[in-house]
């Protein structure tokens, strides 16, 4: 691999999330294997997690890769390669375009995150599929007394929160805890906050995926649609029961971390 190549990543979206925590991630995987890679959001929790700046810091050259997500960057954007990484499907649909201004030649290359998500957006020419990192994670090392069910993830409409608390009332748990950012304030007064008492409680963001699990009997998820599903791959780590609906499941796979740098590697380089 070549080394100290540099690779700006550029998200219009930092605030705790899938995509910011794969971003993340990707980002220390690069650095750590002779890339210098920043990651730029206008969001600040992503700034301690890795080599991070604010958006509007963002300088690109000739001599850089520029990978994109969630934003409209200029056409006459200066770079060596821009990639899009792409990690959703109707808030970002490629099909008819982002307020019908997107143009796929301007990307070099596109990535997806699952083949069920590059089919949903037309599986455009020359686009690949490279899944998120999952970190490891342990088998939990003793059951909860009594069972606690757990919803984790954004609070939206999409990932339909108040469905995942009534079905795991309807389930019979008494005890359930809400683990994820409030992405929608509306969504959550109106839908989810009813349901709250003391029993039934938010939580909110976790940035320790092992300790959400370790709290945990069984994790229901309700979303209207996914892209690649990091809750269900931890679930298999931790040996959580995971109670999805089919809406949730996507196909997508796990790969080894030397394995997504190698892909990436390709495509980089």
């Amino acid at each position: 691999m070549t080394q100290n190549k540099k690779v700006n990543i550029v998200t219009g979206y930092s605030n705790p999330g899938g995509s910011t925590l794969a971003f993340t991630r990707l980002t220390n995987l690069l650095n750590e294997n002779g890339y210098d890679a920043i990651l730029y959001g206008p969001h600040p929790w992503h700034l301690d997690k890795c080599n991070a700046k604010e958006l509007k810091d963002f300088t690109t050259d000739a001599n850089s890769t520029l990978i994109s997500h969630y934003v409209k960057i200029s056409h006459d954007m200066i770079c060596k390669k821009h990639i899009l990484a792409c990690h959703e499907t109707g808030v970002f649909d490629l099909r008819r375009g982002i307020k019908e201004e997107m143009n796929l030649d301007l990307y070099d290359e596109i990535v997806f995150v699952s083949k069920s998500q590059q089919k949903w957006q037309g599986n455009p020419n020359g686009s690949v599929v490279i899944p998120n990192i999952v970190d490891d994670l342990e088998p939990i090392k003793s059951k909860m007394d009594p069972p606690v069910a757990g919803v984790v993830g954004s609070i939206d409409p999409n990932k339909q929160t108040h469905v995942s608390i009534n079905r795991a009332k309807a389930d019979g748990f008494k005890y359930i805890d809400i683990l994820g950012d409030m992405s929608d304030s509306k969504y959550f007064h109106t839908e989810v906050l009813p349901l709250l008492n003391r029993n039934i409680r938010y939580v909110g963001f976790c940035q320790d995926r092992q300790a959400i699990y370790e709290g945990l009997t069984a994790v229901y998820h309700s979303s209207q649609r996914e892209t690649f599903n990091f809750v269900k791959f931890e679930c298999e780590q931790t040996g959580v029961k995971y109670c999805p609906l089919k809406s949730s499941e996507t196909g997508a796979e796990s790969w080894s971390k030397e394995d997504i740098l190698k892909a990436w590697d390709s495509i980089l380089g």
